[in-house]
């Protein structure tokens, strides 16, 4: 299989930098916000907006290329290309120079001095073959090297490649990306995140699969690896080697399905509290935010089914050690826990969202909607309105001081604990960081 990529927002991510970029030359006011489609929109809008807007991109691609980011999961995709034996081209419409340059940096070489520092290039990484990579002046011109290279496969954000006259006929088409078009051609798959490619022409990712990627920067023999089932949140493996040591391997979401930075989270978590003394956690092994894997210490125990007091006593004990480690200066730098709860207002905003997002669900629940219009929302209201009332005068709007807040893994709970002989082992730090103790423990009960 040959399978063909743009290289510019479908591997090389910019949407940050062109938001630095654009505010460092003093061009958005101080509180804007948004991403890279609404800051060209902004930017189209001023006098000559035009060329305000090449002037910044000939700066994220040349000058200030090397800041860019990986697409989240796009390393991934290519090493199991490789392991399949499928044929991967990079096809770019990038030109040597840009518009409006004075400093004539090559956008080619730079791309290329990027990707190599992306290990590319490197046999145990990504594997990716420098004669594969094809840079054109013109669409049209890159239209031209898909069809002369007999791409099975194209993917690109950009629509108007895949209506160029000579787009050649038997490429099937991916459109990456969250896309506005409210026309988009029948034989154009839309997808917006590089999991859902890998699933759609790879198939579903395999054990295999796993034990390669995590070799990618943890290189031991594994003898043993399967997948644990019941983890809601991020795919969950046993790793044995063949010194019999064995890891838990996590795999966790796309950052294009959930921008929630869990990974980084958990790992920096679990470090942080062992430095505390606070040992029923697992340990952390080694992680790669660019293939989205962690591993730590694997953790023997039993679900608690049915908690007993001691059980309870030990949640207790290890809330008020969370409790006297929040007092520390130093762990300030550590962020909100997800969808913390810091005001009455924050709190109603969030269920007001929620229930949005639940009225939103096609109706394939008839009985879910006819609960929530019927019964919850004129409950709510009433409630909503009472509590606010009621709710302390200084945390209505404002969010409660750093004084009143701890350090809370934000799903805490019997559930995300595991027991052996007596002793429980808390797990699942996905969503640690500051949040108000009332809300700790109206998520444990």
């Amino acid at each position: 299989m040959r399978i063909g990529i743009d290289f510019d927002n479908t591997i090389a991510r910019y949407d940050k930098l062109f938001i630095k970029i654009a505010s460092k030359k003093g061009l958005l006011p101080k509180n804007w916000e948004g991403n890279k489609e609404k800051l060209r929109d902004f930017l189209l809008s001023f006098p000559k907006g035009k060329k305000v807007w090449m002037e910044i991109q000939s700066l994220v691609y040349g000058k200030y290329m090397q800041k860019a980011q990986l697409m989240p999961n796009v390393l991934n995709f290519f090493k199991l290309c490789e392991q399949r034996k499928y044929s991967l081209y990079i096809i770019s419409h990038k030109t040597e120079f840009g518009h409006f340059d004075t400093e004539k940096i090559s956008l080619r070489k730079e791309a290329l001095k990027w990707m190599k520092s992306k290990k590319f290039f490197d046999q145990d990484f990504a594997s990716f073959k420098k004669d594969n990579i094809f840079f054109a002046n013109t669409r049209k011109q890159k239209v031209k090297i898909i069809s002369h290279l007999k791409c099975d496969w194209f993917i690109d954000d950009l629509y108007e490649v895949f209506t160029e006259e000579k787009f050649p006929k038997n490429t099937k088409k991916i459109l990456f990306g969250k896309i506005n078009y409210k026309h988009i051609s029948n034989n154009i798959i839309n997808l917006s995140n590089w999991s859902d490619i890998s699933d759609l022409i790879l198939g579903t990712i395999t054990h295999e699969d796993i034990k390669i990627l995590t070799n990618m920067f943890y290189k031991k023999s594994t003898s043993k690896i399967k997948q644990i089932s019941g983890r809601g949140n991020s795919r969950l493996y046993k790793m044995r080697t063949n010194k019999n040591n064995v890891y838990a391997i996590k795999y966790y979401p796309d950052l294009l399905v959930d921008s929630r930075p869990r990974l980084k989270t958990e790992f920096s978590t679990l470090n942080i509290l062992h430095k505390k003394n606070i040992t029923n956690v697992p340990k952390a092994i080694k992680k790669n935010e660019d293939l989205n894997i962690g591993i730590y210490q694997w953790i023997e125990g039993n679900a608690i089914k049915k908690p007993n007091t001691e059980d309870l006593d030990q949640a207790i004990n290890f809330v008020e050690k969370l409790k006297s480690i929040s007092k520390k200066k130093k762990l300030k730098e550590i962020k909100l826990a997800s969808e913390a709860c810091l005001s009455a207002n924050e709190l109603i905003r969030q269920i007001d969202e929620r229930y949005e997002r639940l009225l939103k669900i096609k109706n394939n629940y008839p009985d879910l909607k006819r609960f929530l219009v019927n019964v919850f929302h004129p409950l709510w209201s009433k409630i909503r309105e009472k509590n606010f009332y009621y709710w302390p005068i200084s945390s209505r709007y404002k969010p409660l001081p750093m004084n009143k807040l701890i350090l809370s893994p934000s799903d805490f709970g019997f559930h995300n604990c595991l027991k052996k002989n007596g002793k429980i082992t808390f797990i699942d730090f996905e969503y640690f960081g500051w949040d108000d103790p009332v809300k700790l423990t109206a998520d444990f009960m």
